[in-house]
């Protein structure tokens, strides 16, 4: 199957199995550009970004949603972000909610994302393998 992106990497292991993708996070009005390390969370029903990462790319809210943590509910500042992916194929227009909790990941992928995706999380051997495939479009 072609497809428009893929990646197979070892997590991290017992200390911290959750998976990170590196991606470059662009304003789609002004094109100023990021380096962002994102979070895979199936359990997000969008994406997020870390506040200072909006700021930093000079985004601008355009609506507000309510974000439900475990601890809390509070209203968040929703942005448009283009994603480029490693092999400079551009996501466009994502939504994503400002987000203040994380210091390793400054952006989360969440299912508006992962839904275009085939991914799979598997371990042999005490080694966990994440992999993540976009198809192309029909």
């Amino acid at each position: 199957m072609a497809s428009l992106f893929s990646l197979t990497k070892e997590l991290g292991g017992c200390g911290d199995p959750r998976a990170f993708v590196d991606f470059i996070a662009e304003n789609p009005v002004t094109r100023q550009k990021i380096q962002i390390k994102a979070m895979v969370d199936t359990g997000s029903v969008n994406c997020g970004i870390r506040g200072d990462a909006a700021r930093s790319l000079g985004l601008v809210p355009y609506a507000t949603s309510e974000l439900t943590t475990a601890e809390n509910k509070t209203i968040k500042p929703n942005y448009k972000v283009n994603l480029i992916l490693p092999n400079y194929s551009v996501i466009p227009n994502l939504k994503a909610t400002e987000f203040t909790i994380g210091e390793n990941f400054n952006f989360i992928l969440g299912m508006n994302f992962l839904r275009y995706c085939d991914i799979s999380f598997s371990n042999t051997d005490d080694k966990s393998i994440f992999s993540i495939h976009i198809p192309l479009p029909k």
